[in-house]
């Protein structure tokens, strides 16, 4: 059976519908190979474990990887019936809303006053989920254009990580993730691991020709009537609002540090055409929110919901992409 389901005929999703799929064990297929894998993975979640699922050089050097590539570039679906990711392989979900609160030359869902709502995934890149132990952050998006939570509309991807390589940030709350995330390698000796992570971003290039960027045209082009013309920041820099640092709860695996915040996360949204390091606020303007109010750890996350990446696309001087 075809496990990409909701894929070659892209015609958007509901808000409620995907959050079912993060939210419900789904029925097992009994006809699929892996039938028996899927069910006793679905049993971990629902007995309150959380998997840790780590990333493999074989699959690296297999095919695997370079599929995988492959299938977040082409395909556009919200979710899949079930696939296994080969990097960010751990993730907790959180939902919500995303809006942007002041004046800003861009377009779509960039535009002052633009307010949706917001799935995320918030994961890290190499498998890792304790502190000290390099993690790569990485907060994966999707933008429904839309307050209806019934309306079936096409949503707006976008992926940002702080840096490639890992870092070690005691918490997730610290780091400063950007939609062109640096990949420094001088922090670490070369190790097996991260000799993988070279092989990884390589084997994305196969499937994108600038596979360090994630371009931003989706959600400048979201909600308008032709993209010909939108305005598109070249970098955009997600992080925690600071009163979420005041209060947070030091756990060593990033999930329940992001689960323990059952008031709700808050994350500002800043943008830039000057710079993409994220390390510093010179450069960047704050133009709004990522609001949430719940969150889990879930099979659906894990094994279902998918993000689709943007295509890299030739821009022109003045930020309109061709």
């Amino acid at each position: 059976m075809n496990q990409y389901r909701q894929e070659e005929d892209y015609r958007g999703s509901t808000f409620n519908e995907v959050q079912s799929v993060i939210m419900k064990a789904p029925v097992v297929n009994e006809s699929r190979d892996d039938a028996a894998t899927i069910r006793e993975e679905i049993s971990q979640y629902e007995n309150g474990q959380m998997p840790t699922y780590r990333i493999s050089l074989l699959a690296v050097f297999d095919g695997r990887l370079s599929e995988a590539a492959l299938r977040t570039i082409r395909r556009e679906a919200d979710y899949h019936e079930y696939f296994k990711k080969e990097v960010h392989m751990n993730g907790v979900c959180v939902m919500g809303t995303w809006e942007i609160t002041e004046l800003s030359q861009y377009s779509g869902y960039f535009a002052q006053g633009s307010k949706a709502l917001f799935v995320g995934r918030v994961s890290t890149g190499n498998g890792e989920v304790e502190a000290a132990r390099g993690r790569p952050f990485g907060l994966a998006g999707k933008i429904f254009p839309t307050l209806n939570r019934n309306e079936r509309v096409k949503t707006a991807n976008f992926n940002v990580i702080d840096d490639l390589n890992g870092t070690t940030a005691p918490s997730f709350f610290d780091v400063a993730m950007t939609n062109e995330p640096p990949f420094d390698l001088s922090r670490w000796y070369l190790d097996a691991k991260k000799f993988g992570l070279r092989e990884v971003q390589k084997r994305f290039e196969t499937a994108d020709q600038h596979a360090e960027v994630r371009q931003l045209y989706p959600i400048s082009q979201l909600g308008l009537s032709s993209p010909q013309g939108a305005k598109t920041p070249r970098w955009m820099k997600i992080t925690t609002a600071q009163g979420v640092k005041d209060e947070r709860v030091a756990e060593a695996d990033f999930r329940k540090e992001v689960l323990a915040y059952s008031s709700g996360l808050k994350f500002d949204i800043s943008v830039s055409d000057t710079t993409k390091d994220g390390t510093t606020e010179e450069g960047w303007s704050k133009i709004g929110q990522i609001n949430t109010d719940s969150s889990i750890v879930s099979f659906g996350c894990d094994r279902r919901l998918h993000f689709h990446h943007p295509s890299y696309v030739r821009e022109t001087s003045s930020r309109v992409l061709e």
